[in-house]
């Protein structure tokens, strides 16, 4: 489900003040480079004495790609809207709310 919101809250933060979830998204982070699926390299270097929380964020990383790799091979064009980077900004953005689905059996999950 967050990679519908992740590709959605990417198209609409593309539209900036001609979307008209505009001012819902002002209340996004402007800023989350410190989440750790967007660490480089040297920052993953620096937690090399936390072998639980590295296999947790290369795991999460692992997902991400698999997921972004499954929408790119359904999509042809996928990778050339929205790169990897983005998705996985857009996948935190989405994580970020919590979501009532209304399914088509009524109940709210």
């Amino acid at each position: 489900m967050n990679s519908f919101y992740a590709v959605f809250f990417i198209e609409q933060l593309r539209l900036k003040e001609k979307s008209k979830y505009y001012e819902y998204l002002l209340s996004f982070p402007l800023n989350i480079t410190n989440y750790p699926e967007l660490f480089s390299d040297e920052e993953m270097n620096m937690l090399q004495g936390s072998v639980d929380l590295l296999i947790a964020i290369k795991k999460r990383k692992n997902d991400n790609k698999l997921e972004y790799d499954a929408l790119c091979q359904s999509e042809s064009s996928f990778s050339s809207l929205i790169s990897f980077r983005e998705y996985q900004e857009g996948k935190i953005l989405a994580s970020l709310r919590a979501y009532d689905i209304v399914f088509t059996d009524g109940l709210t999950r």
